[in-house]
């Protein structure tokens, strides 16, 4: 026991010596100045160390933690470190090294930089943690190859009212174009800025969808991506709006789950007019000729509407 607490001295001794300090051994050293990690490092191999010679001395392990906490006070390792340890070396185990962690990768690689890269690619909605398994690297790595060697942030897709294909687009156009066409053949055309169009939409406020799930890494400068709304059918409401080039004149949303029908096109342009007199007198006194335009759609030709 003698030879064993003079060893553990001795080595404490160094240690502090090392760190510059000019305490006792026995003190504790919790109040001591914030070491670095390597100074840290030769701590904790230190008190393995010492472990290890209690243990080749004959110490159970409750008396190798005594031993531990009258040299290194409070930082000692825990009751639990030293049990762990103490069962190592009892085992036959001899070495105070730390195993190095299976699939850790200890620099960002060329090679590994490029595996990231391809994988985000193939799917830009890929998590950080799908990253790190399938690459083979610690979620933190993932995230530093992605954003610092990468250079590709995560942003979710911006929301639009309707997903419109280029078929779609282009009819948009050529019905526009043909309106443009009806109003030139005119004999006393109106002004295009005095045209009221009338157009109704759904309003689609709930997406079952959460909109972080639409997020993708994306490059520096490259636009984020659209999605379009989505709505259970119970929670729709119809939009019906009046405008012209000045800007909307009326809009009203029909009850939930009621589209638009006859008589309920007809109440709403009665209120249309109300609307219109106020903001546009100049069209309801003749000042200005105007015309109002909407589509073919069945309620916009329902008889209480034509007459």
């Amino acid at each position: 026991m003698r030879v064993h607490a003079v060893h553990m001295v001795v080595s404490a001794h160094k240690v502090c010596c090392a760190w510059g300090k000019r305490s006792s051994v026995g003190k504790s050293i919790s109040n001591s100045v914030a070491f670095d990690r390597s100074k840290m490092q030769q701590l904790k191999l230190q008190q393995r160390s010492d472990i290890r010679f209690c243990v080749r001395s004959g110490l159970n392990q409750n008396e190798t933690q005594a031993q531990l906490q009258a040299i290194y006070g409070h930082a000692t390792f825990s009751q639990l470190t030293v049990h762990r340890w103490w069962t190592k070396f009892h085992t036959g185990e001899a070495d105070i090294w730390d195993r190095p962690r299976p699939g850790a990768v200890l620099k960002r690689t060329a090679d590994k930089v490029a595996e990231v890269k391809n994988f985000v690619e193939n799917d830009r909605r890929t998590s950080l943690r799908e990253v790190a398994h399938f690459c083979d690297v610690s979620k933190s790595t993932a995230h530093t190859i992605i954003q610092k060697d990468l250079g590709k942030k995560k942003h979710p897709a911006k929301w639009i009212p309707h997903n419109l294909s280029q078929l779609n687009k282009d009819t948009h156009v050529q019905k526009a174009r043909d309106a443009l066409q009806v109003f030139r053949r005119c004999t006393n055309p109106v002004p295009v800025e005095n045209v009221v169009v009338e157009d109704e939409s759904w309003i689609l406020s709930w997406d079952p969808g959460s909109k972080q799930s639409t997020a993708e890494w994306l490059d520096p400068g490259q636009p984020r991506p659209a999605k379009p709304r989505v709505q259970r059918s119970e929670a729709k409401v119809m939009l019906v709006v009046f405008f012209d080039a000045k800007g909307v004149i009326h809009k009203e949303c029909t009850p939930r789950g009621l589209g638009i029908r006859g008589e309920v096109y007809l109440a709403i342009l009665q209120r249309f007019r109300d609307k219109i007199r106020r903001r546009r007198p100049e069209y309801w006194s003749g000042e200005q000729p105007w015309v109002l335009l909407h589509d073919g759609a069945p309620a916009h030709r329902a008889n209480p509407v034509v007459e």
